[in-house]
Order: structure tokens, then sequence, then C-alpha cells
């Protein structure tokens, strides 16, 4: 009889341990096994074992079923039939899919005719207290806008995730309070708005200036993310009391009430005020002329406050953030929110624009150097292990010098989202004589990050155009995160313009054996071909793998593990396990960012020497049959000029090359 512990150790080997057993390697096998299992332990134990249990857990799992209000008659026929099977249910006004939808849009007749069966259908499902597997729902665009929601919303009383996306107006208290009353069961709700202009009035449907008739309802809400949402103090008060087991919590970019008409100033005293104040930088909360000035003034949010009210009432939260469009915070409100108040609270995300006053709080005294201070009772915030900072206005950017003095000492960080920050590329640059290398303190102004556990990155680069045209720029970008964030899964990395061609060096980020997604964004993009792309070949032909056997290889260069390879080096201990000791233990992290920045060969990131490097690596690799990027399963390039031939010859290359990696490359403007 096997243990539950020998049996857990058992499934978090890979398949290719699994000697004895190699029928399970068979998808074929394993289907036919896993149909016999209930559908919650395919979710939630089939699923975690491996990706090709995934893969074959997500095939038994029932679908998606989506419906459009411009089905055809047989479409919409079809998904009433395949409805009581589903477990999430996607409903838009518009389909898109042309085999599927009517060739003239349908008059109200038929719309209304087909929406009272949709109906019907949801309510039988919803009426049965067992058997229902429904529990998610989508609703997209115009149905929210019209009468569709307020009829659909009465039967989701089973509903555990709703999301409701492309919202047309901007909410306020009395929208959420109708989701509260109608979904008891609800564990999930996310609502995204349009991405409205600046100069759109922040007007909910609804009197703002008059509370709820009745107190929100106690739900088991464990998940609230909401953009563009119209709040006051009293009214994200009162939800806070209604929700007590929130895990996560995301209001993004949210407006201001305006304030009653009895309260606000005549445009005298705005002017009178403006002049009183002299120097209007002077305000901690001065912005520049707000082009919504002219609908009224809207109420100030105490953020301290409600941090403190968080905290209170939401004692498991793992996962914040909270943003109010032209209200930064201030640094008492950045010190409530690092502060002793959040035990559980890992996870971090801010606004782009409160970076400098974020940085300011949490940076050390000794920024400059690259080593922590040992400090044995470090303030909570010095294990962040998630920090996000999300843009308010799209294709807004802002310079993260800041940034890049904390990414030198963030030894415990895992997930950095910060599409729109820039980095500098000077900051990886390592154009220093070949000599001065092996010392990295004689180059005090060069910092390396300490985040050698970052498993998610997404970050912006930015530099002269003469600097990105040249070759050298994106083999360093490349070359500098392969080495430096050696654990990454997810990574997506954004720049002015990107050199994707065999001398580029991408190439380099097969060293990541462990990524997943790749993402590039770039506004333009060296067109490449089918011969820069051959490289992603998961392996060699036969014939190339039996002659790639190198002659000469530097041990500490293999397997693109060069951080642990070079800490186990320079500590005098060659074994794997000292290693990986080394890289888990929290005494010893400061020690490896002086370490790797003392050992690894920094001069040769930006030059073709590197380049050599890794083909030797990869023809060592592919001897011992080791296939490149093994885990990538996304791979997408993002441009904004348009795409020539050999670039969409290079994409249908690598889709055959890799089947099962979704590759995309697309053009933002054709």
């Amino acid at each position: 009889m096997v243990s539950q512990h020998s049996l857990w150790n058992l499934l978090q080997r890979p398949l290719e341990h699994f000697a004895c057993h190699k029928a399970l390697a068979i998808p074929e096998i394993l289907e036919h096994i896993f149909r016999y299992l209930d559908e919650y332990i395919i979710r939630h134990v089939i699923a975690l074992v491996c990706r090709q249990w995934l893969c074959i857990a997500r095939q038994l799992l029932p679908p998606q079923i989506d419906w459009a209000l411009n089905f055809k008659l047989p479409e919409h026929q079809r998904t009433l039939e395949i409805l009581p099977s589903a477990r999430i249910l996607s409903l838009v006004h518009n389909g898109t899919d042309s085999r599927r939808i009517c060739d003239s849009y349908p008059d109200s007749t038929y719309r209304n005719a087909i929406w009272s069966e949709i109906l019907k259908a949801i309510q039988d499902i919803q009426a049965k207290e067992e058997g229902s597997k429904l529990r998610e729902l989508i609703v997209w665009g115009d149905l929210l806008n019209h009468r569709y929601f307020q009829d659909l919303l009465p039967y989701q009383s089973r509903t555990s995730v709703l999301k409701l996306k492309d919202l047309g107006f901007r909410p306020g208290w009395e929208f959420l309070h109708k989701i509260f009353m109608a979904c008891p069961m609800l564990d999930e709700l996310h609502v995204e708005c349009w991405n409205f202009p600046r100069s759109y009035s922040p007007v909910a449907n609804e009197d703002l200036h008059q509370g709820p008739s009745e107190p929100f309802p106690v739900i088991p809400l464990r998940v609230l993310n909401v953009n563009g949402f119209v709040i006051s103090q009293g009214c994200m008060e009162a939800i806070l009391e209604a929700v007590p087991r929130l895990v996560e919590f995301r209001v993004v970019g949210a407006w201001k009430q305006r304030a009653s008409p009895e309260a606000q100033p005549t445009n005298g005293a705005i002017a009178a005020n403006n002049n009183n104040t002299g120097d209007a930088s002077a305000s901690p909360t001065f912005f520049p002329p707000d082009p919504l000035s002219h609908v009224g003034v809207f109420q100030d949010f105490d953020y301290s406050a409600f941090f403190h009210l968080v905290a209170r009432s939401c004692q498991r939260l793992r996962r914040f953030h909270f943003s109010i469009h032209d209200q930064r915070y201030t640094e008492n409100d950045i010190a409530t929110l690092l502060g002793k108040d959040f035990p559980a609270l890992r996870e971090r995300s801010f606004s782009q624009d409160d970076l400098p006053i974020l940085m300011k709080r949490i940076l050390p005294s000794s920024a400059s150097t690259t080593t922590i201070p040992a400090n044995p009772r470090k303030p909570p915030w010095s294990y962040i292990t998630t920090l996000e900072l999300i843009p308010l206005h799209e294709n807004s950017e802002v310079t993260g010098c800041s940034l890049q003095s904390y990414l030198c000492t963030a030894v415990h960080l895992r997930c950095l989202i910060a599409p729109n920050v820039l980095i500098d590329v000077s900051n990886v640059k390592a154009d220093i004589p070949k000599s001065g290398v092996s010392g990295g303190s004689e180059n005090p102004g060069r910092k390396i990050w300490a985040c050698r556990n970052l498993h998610t990155l997404h970050i912006s680069f930015k530099g002269t155009v003469q600097e990105f045209a040249a070759r050298s720029t994106s083999v360093t970008i490349f070359g500098y995160i392969s080495i430096v964030c050696p654990r990454l899964v997810d990574l997506q990395i954004r720049g002015y313009f990107m050199n994707l061609t065999q001398s580029g060096g991408l190439c380099l980020l097969s060293r990541l054996r462990d990524l997943e997604k790749l993402t590039i964004v770039a506004k333009k993009c060296l067109q490449f071909s089918k011969k820069d792309m051959a490289w992603i070949r998961p392996l060699p032909t036969l014939m190339n793998r039996l002659t790639a056997m190198p002659t000469v290889l530097k041990p500490q260069n293999l397997q693109g593990q060069q951080t642990v390879t070079t800490e186990a080096a320079a500590s005098g201990n060659g074994s794997d396990s000292k290693a990986e000791r080394l890289g888990s233990s929290q005494n010893h992290n400061d020690d490896i960012v002086a370490v790797v920045d003392s050992v690894v060969d920094w001069s040769s990131i930006a030059r073709a020497n590197n380049l050599e490097e890794w083909a030797r690596e990869r023809d060592f690799e592919a001897w011992q049959g080791k296939s490149c990027l093994p885990r990538l399963v996304h791979f997408q390039i993002l441009v904004d000029n348009s795409i020539k031939e050999s670039c969409r010859h290079a994409e249908h290359f690598m889709k055959e090359i890799r089947p099962h990696t979704k590759i995309e490359l697309r053009s933002k403007n054709h």
C-alpha cells in the first residue's frame, strides 16, 4: 500500500521517471482511465500532475459554451442542447464567427425569441438542486448596456464566477449592490469597463449622492476585480463589510464621486483659492488642469483610513490594488499600506505614477550597493514577493530609475509586472574592459539585479534610436536576462526596436529552461526569416545530433545555469546540492549577488563571442538529447510596423517545428 506522502512525491516527478509505468505516458490510455473519474478530481488533481495530463484533462472537462444574439437558429439550438453539461457560459451581443452567425443582423422579433429561450434554459439549470454544472458566466459588451443583463441577473443564484467585459458605462455602488443581491454564492467578480478618454465625465447610472437603501448582503466573495468604478468613502466601507473573506481586492483606476451641488465652491472661490496658494507645486496633491473640472468638484478619498479598514476587515487578503485617477498616494499612505497591519499581504500592486514615492519608502539607505545590509529585523515590505505597477492611462510610460535600484536589492522578488516602466538600456550594458571584469567592485556605477528567483518579468527598455539600432543592444538585453534571471517562467520584453534576427541574440533566452510564456513587444522590428528562427527547434535532426559533440566547452556555461554553477565554483564546492541550498537559503541571498557579479564575464554579453558560447552550449545539450525551451507553450511577437512575407514564412515554420506551442505574430497597425 502506497502512503499518501509517497504518492505525493511520486506525482511530483516528471513522466520520464516512471520507468515501470510507461503506459501512463500514452495519451489514449490515460484518456480512457480518466473518464471514470469525477470532474472535480480531474480538475483539481489530474490537471496538476504534469503538462501532458493537463492537456488530457482539458479535453475531458466540459468546454466553454459561447452564445451570441445573432446566432443562426441551428447554432442556437445546438447551444441549448449542450448547455446543461457546460461549466462556463459566454454571452455576447454580436458574434464574429461567420460560420455560426446570420448573414444579416436579425430583427428584434428573432432576437427576443432566442433570448427568451436561452433565459429559460439558464433558469432551468439554476433551479436544479443537484446536477447543475454551470458556475461561471461571462457577459460581453452591449448585453451589459441594455435590458438583457437586467433580465439575466435574477437567474444567477448559483453562479460562483461572474465576469463582465467591456462595460459601456462607469458603474457605481448601485450596480454592485444589484449583483450582490442576485448572486448569494458569488466567489469571484470581475468588471472591466471601456478605456474611456480622459474627457469623459465619470457619471454612473445612478444618483451617487444617495446611499444604498439597504446594506450590502454578506457573500462569500474571495476575488473582487473592478476597474473604472465610481467610488465614495462610504460606498467602499459598505462593500468591505460585506466581503470578509476577500483574498484578492483590485479596484483599478477608480473615479472619485462628484461632490453634492451645495458643497461645490463657485468659480470665483476656486480662482481665489488658486491665487492664495501661490506655488501650485507646493501642494502634495497638485496635478495639471483636469479636463473634467468643468463638471464639478470631486470629493477627496482618505487612503489611510481606508487601508486601516481593509486590514481590520480582510484578514486573509493576499493581493491588493487600489488606485484613483488624479489622486496619488502620500508618504503616509504608502507607510500605512506597507506596514505591519497586512501580515499576509505579499502581492502588492500600485499605480505606476506612484513609483517614485513608493521606492523612496522601500529602498534601503545603501541603495548604491548591490547587496542588502544585514538586518535581522527587516520590515514587512522587504519580503515583497510580487510587485505590480499598472498604467492608469493607455500607453502612458514612466522612467524606472528607482525601480532599477530596487531590483538590485530585491532578493525575495518573484514576480514583477511593470509593462510601461522604462529601464534604461545603459543599466544592463556591460561595456567595460575585459581586464576589469573579474572584480565587480571595480565598476561601482554598474549594479546587477538581485532577483535570482524571479518567475515573472514584464518590463520595458528605453534608449536612443542609435542604441536600439545597434546589434549589441538586443544581444545585451537577452543575454543579461538569461543570466541574471535564470528561473523565469513568464517573460515580456518591450522596447522601441528589437533585432530578432540570428545576430540579435534572441536565442540566448533558450537558457531559460523553465520558460513557458515569451512575449516580445516592439514599435519596430527588424525583419527576420526562417533561418533566424531555426534555433527554436526542440531537437536537431538525427545527423546534426550525432555530430554535435563539442570538443571544448567551459563547465560553468553549460545548461544555461551560469548563476548556480558559478556560485558553487566560487564557494569552493561544485556540488549541485550546495548550489541549490545557496539559491534557496535566505541567509546567502545577499552573497549570491556579489558572487555572480564578480565571476560572470559581463564584458562578453554584448559581444559576438556570447553567441558563439551559446552555440557550443546548445550543441552539447543537443548531444545530450535535451530539448530547446522544453516548457514553452506560448510565444508571441507584437510589433507596430507591417510584417513582411519572410516573417510570415518564419511564423509558419515555427508552428511546424513546435506544434504544441502557440506561436503568434501580430501587427497592431495592420
